[in-house]
């Protein structure tokens, strides 16, 4: 079996196992909601200067153990104890004031307030409004330049993309000074330099005697940066380990409670030149976000476009179904040209944009799920002449809930009721409800686990066999690789290169992704420009 290797550079060494008590030591934690029990007995610690990393699938029970130790919930079984002393965590301010700091997976940032407001917000510097505005931004900043961070500490939240978010929530955590330190999915929106930025910092945190629980569903993170792991399975310990005496199988295998594989490459394609072109746009220009994109999608297919965090992809998506309006250019669906005016309209067109960010525009968390997976198949195919096609509506979200295996299987749970990576499964099944022909998925897995994602990865499959046609926004390289037909890359806003799916490696597509240039030839690997143009152009150029 192959282990995944880190290097001692990239990775701290293990610390020491303390002989005295942990930092952190939960015993015998439970935690029941409505739906069901979320943990059953759990025990976990942590001790100074580790990064200790918890993993399982979505919905096991990592963000709720988390949300016990944060305050959010203090109606739990079982013991907390802080230094060796217990300890009741009955709200975020108690717990803040134990040391305890937790970046959760669901931003908490007022929208209305600056960035500096955020991270300072709930422990400003002075006595009075007039003086905490004048020393805000001071603060705030002499706190991110420890941690070389910079932020544009006077723009709202509002004004800035969900990277700069993320970054403003692990900001907003490093300025309590805590002792322990929880961070849920940091790096779910971060480029690659963020992440290594990232990383340096838990570095530089474990080196004061900072206890890290770090979770991820990105098992390589956890590889590079974690002392021990604890995997989670339906709210039950399956082991606690020292990283060191694991690999990427070993943890899939318990996570999923059997043996599972990795991401295959798609097989089975047609010949892209044999099906009809489904979604064709010309010289589609926004300034300064995108200009002059020219990409086709046939029946059948998947087009992955890669790129960095700001390429313009997420701006590219929302223009092609009405969200933002573009500047110049044309949106041709099935040979017609279309001008979509609205969201709705474009679905009516026959196409469908799952988006970036599920909880601002993907759901309605409030709401049960049921409403959310309806509420775009209600303007096709679950209401007719007005009148809401009950018993067909009940049918189809019993079967997307199956088919998507969210859980708890309660459709009548509110949105918000349901761990991120569930609420991710909501919002793919509403657009599935749909019935769209078209579908423009960004980020389709963000937020689930290596399993989960598998199972997705399915189910996107099985809709391009269906002769749906997919345009699919990933970050992640291995996940274009897995599903694509043909992948293209964006940078500064601009369709850099085109090429077959079968002729992309990972090294050759990272390249270009993070440098905007090609590696050269390399053995086996040829990598060449190709030209970006219409539906028949640039087939044969390779990364």
């Amino acid at each position: 079996m192959e282990r995944l290797e880190t290097t001692s550079a990239l990775r701290p060494q293990p610390p020491a196992m303390s002989t005295g008590p942990a930092l952190v030591d939960m015993a015998g934690v439970t935690k029941s909601f409505p739906g069901g029990t979320a943990l059953h007995g759990v025990d976990f610690d942590v001790h100074l200067g580790e990064v200790h990393a918890l993993v399982g699938q979505n919905g096991a029970g990592k963000s709720t153990l988390m949300k016990i130790l944060g305050g959010l919930y203090p109606d739990h079984g079982g013991e907390v104890k802080i230094s060796g002393q217990p300890a009741r965590l009955t709200s975020p301010r108690e717990a803040m004031r134990l040391g305890i700091a937790v970046i959760h997976q669901e931003f908490s940032l007022v929208p209305t307030l600056t960035i500096a407001e955020n991270i300072l917000l709930g422990h400003e510097p002075g006595h009075g409004p007039i003086l905490r505005r004048q020393h805000i931004h001071t603060a705030a900043a002499a706190r991110l330049q420890e941690f070389d961070l910079p932020l544009p500490l006077e723009q709202k939240v509002a004004a800035v993309g969900v990277a700069t978010q993320q970054l403003t929530e692990i900001a907003k955590a490093l300025s309590m000074r805590a002792r322990v330190l929880v961070m849920d999915e940091p790096t779910a929106r971060l480029s690659a330099p963020e992440k290594q930025k990232l990383f340096a910092i838990v570095r530089q945190l474990v080196s004061q005697d900072v206890a890290v629980v770090y979770i991820s569903h990105f098992l390589e993170e956890i590889f590079e940066i974690a002392d021990r792991v604890t995997i989670l399975r339906d709210g039950r310990i399956v082991a606690t380990r020292p990283a060191s005496e694991l690999d990427f199988r070993d943890v899939t295998s318990m996570m999923a409670g059997r043996e599972t594989d990795g991401l295959a490459r798609r097989t089975g394609r047609q010949p892209r030149n044999t099906r009809p072109v489904m979604l064709e746009i010309n010289s589609l220009t926004r300034e300064p976000f995108y200009r002059n994109v020219e990409l086709s999608v046939r029946e059948g297919e998947i087009l992955g476009i890669g790129g960095l965090v700001g390429s313009g992809r997420t701006r590219l998506a929302r223009a092609i179904v009405g969200v933002e309006p573009a500047a110049q250019g044309t949106i041709k669906i099935t040979g017609r040209k279309v001008a979509p005016r609205s969201s709705g309209h474009a679905l009516r067109l026959g196409i469908a944009l799952l988006p970036e960010n599920r909880k601002t525009e993907g759901l309605v968390l409030t709401r049960p799920a049921s409403d959310n997976v309806a509420m775009m198949a209600l303007q096709t195919t679950l209401a007719k002449r007005g009148v809401v096609r009950r018993r067909k509506r009940r049918t189809v979200v019993s079967e997307l809930f199956h088919r998507l295996g969210i859980k708890p299987a309660d459709p009548e749970l509110d949105a918000q009721r349901f761990s991120g990576g569930n609420q991710q499964k909501i919002a793919l099944a509403k657009v599935l409800a749909a019935g769209a022909k078209i579908l423009i998925l960004d980020q389709p897995t963000a937020g689930v686990d290596v399993v989960t994602k598998s199972q997705l990865h399915d189910v996107i499959r099985e809709l391009a066999a269906g002769g749906v046609a997919i345009l699919l926004i990933s970050d992640e390289i291995e996940e274009l690789l897995a599903l694509s037909d043909t992948i293209a890359v964006m940078r500064g806003g601009t369709l850099i290169h085109t090429a077959d799916a079968h002729n992309v490696d990972r090294e050759g597509l990272l390249h270009l992704v993070t440098t905007g240039q090609t590696p050269g030839h390399r053995a086996g690997h040829a990598l060449r420009d190709a030209p970006v143009s219409g539906p028949d152009k640039g087939e044969s150029g390779c990364f």
